[in-house]
């Protein structure tokens, strides 16, 4: 039995070395082999992922339920987009333009931009129509399925770029976008003076000889309050609210287009904020502090970064929290400085409701398209005019106070000193005026508007033209005026027939 145990041990180890020979024989080919299988697999699984990940398309059939209306992109509709990616093809394009062509769409290989996440803007045609194209990785689908829903959404508004339609290859997203001429940003900058602008050849007076804002300038801030309002009407919240994403437009006058909708969101209904955990980081600098702490997201962010809009209008480029590198530690710490606009009191009063650090205190787009910033010279008259009506013959003696309680800011302690002799002498011709009154400057304001057909010329060019040099004249020599009886007017009459014109939107 022994014998036989001892034979069997020793026939396996003769197979075990034989087994273990015949291993180092071909473990080479065993070696080479497994790398082959190896690399297939890995180069199948890889494929089946990246193809996977280039088919899904974007989500067209979410995206463009509200949008069955608009059928053709020739007539500034938008196109409603194939869900399979295109085949480009490089080629030259006509007029000796070099670039691709993936389905109606025509991208140029002219560069005019770039943004985060890999976007980059070319030069293009769409339809025929000379476009903006944004082109996107599909593998950001997600940033442009949103924006092209947000573009969607709020199409047709003269204060938003228009979309008119997007193409799609395996590797990209290309929204075909209006070509405007340059952004708000550019357009400071060549104003301002600075070499460093992509808005040439653009004639336009953004401010005036005494510094303050053009009527163009204000005009085109507005057209940027009217983009938001229209946005938050419908729910959107931009969330990147900067003036390199303002852009100018390139047909007609100019008018401010809002753009760039990337991270912008959309409310879901009755909501009035998004979770404390929002995705989507806007710019730095130009952010809410509850956005840089990551906190709920309201409409109230975008009316923060209009603020800082506002002032970098208005003062040629520059920011209220300071210089690039500080301000969102600034930001953070509600550190700003309205120095350089304290030559406006109606700037100072807005934006700093815009810039307060509790979101819930900061006004709403209506209130800020409806404030006295951005009154004419007409409105600005008529509600002077129509404030002296109102407490000409009034018993109300909280109104006539508080009234009287803003003479130190409005016009110090006599505001004869500030007139010129001239007015002086006509005013003294028909009745006094108590130069310590705030009523009694609103009355000679009244008076003398209502009698500008009867003054002399020489007059008549003291005073300049009805009602902008007329309102010049006075606003030059009590610069407060205007926004201190503003505040007392909205306290005691906002809810008046007769001032409802003024105060619509009023609560902040």
């Amino acid at each position: 039995m022994l014998v036989i145990m001892a034979c069997l041990v020793s026939l396996a180890n003769a197979r075990k070395s034989f087994r273990q020979l015949v291993i180092q024989f071909i473990k080479p080919f065993m070696h080479e082999k497994k790398l082959v299988d190896l690399r297939g697999k890995s180069e199948g699984t890889s494929k089946r992922r990246k193809t996977r990940k280039k088919d899904v398309p974007v989500n067209s059939t979410e995206i463009f339920s509200a949008s069955d209306k608009e059928s053709s992109g020739t007539d500034g509709s938008i196109e409603t987009p194939r869900r399979e990616g295109h085949a480009s093809t490089n080629m030259e394009l006509p007029n000796g333009l070099n670039g691709r062509k993936i389905g109606k769409l025509c991208v140029y290989n002219k560069e005019i931009g770039k943004g985060s996440n890999g976007t980059v803007v070319f030069e293009g045609s769409y339809g025929g129509r000379e476009v903006a194209v944004k082109r996107l990785l599909r593998s950001h689908n997600d940033i442009a399925s949103k924006e092209i829903e947000n573009l969607i959404a709020s199409d047709q508004d003269p204060n938003i770029v228009r979309m008119y339609g997007y193409e799609q290859d395996n590797d990209f997203v290309y929204i075909s976008l209006e070509r405007c001429r340059c952004s708000l940003a550019d357009l400071i900058q060549q104003q301002s003076g600075s070499s460093f602008s992509n808005a040439e050849g653009i004639e336009v007076e953004l401010w005036r000889q005494d510094g303050l804002p053009s009527a163009q300038l204000l005009k085109l801030m507005r057209d940027v309050v009217a983009g938001i309002l229209h946005l938050h009407s419908l729910g959107i919240i931009h969330r990147d609210l900067k003036p390199q994403n303002v852009l100018v437009s390139k047909e007609g006058p100019l008018r401010a287009k809002l753009s760039d909708m990337g991270i912008s969101k959309r409310l879901q209904e009755d909501m009035t904020s998004l979770s404390h955990h929002g995705t989507g980081f806007g710019s730095s600098g130009w952010q809410a502090p509850e956005q840089l702490r990551h906190g709920r997201q309201t409409r109230a962010m975008d009316l923060f970064s209009l603020g800082c809009l506002i002032f970098y209008c208005i003062t040629k480029g520059k920011h209220p929290f300071g210089e690039y590198y500080e301000r969102d530690m600034n930001i953070i710490n509600n550190r700003f400085d309205l120095f350089v606009v304290d030559h406006i009191p109606e700037a100072v009063h807005l934006i700093s409701q815009l810039l307060h650090p509790i979101p819930e205190m900061r006004p709403t787009a209506v209130y800020v398209i409806h404030h006295p910033f951005f009154w004419s010279p007409e409105l600005r008259l008529s509600f002077l005019r129509d404030t002296s009506d109102r407490i000409e013959k009034t018993s109300e003696t909280d109104l006539i106070n508080a009234l009287e309680s803003i003479n130190a800011e409005a016009f110090g302690k006599n505001w004869g000193e500030k007139l010129d002799a001239a007015l002086l002498a006509d005013m003294g011709r028909y009745r006094k005026y108590s130069f310590e009154s705030t009523r009694d400057l609103l009355r000679l304001i009244r008076n003398k508007s209502g009698h500008y057909r009867e003054f002399s010329d020489d007059l008549k060019e003291l005073l300049g033209s009805l009602p902008e040099g007329f309102v010049r004249y006075f606003s030059s020599r009590f610069p407060k005026l205007l926004i201190e009886v503003f505040k007392i007017m909205s306290v005691h009459c906002k809810d008046e027939d007769a001032f409802s014109k003024y105060f619509l939107g009023s609560s902040v």
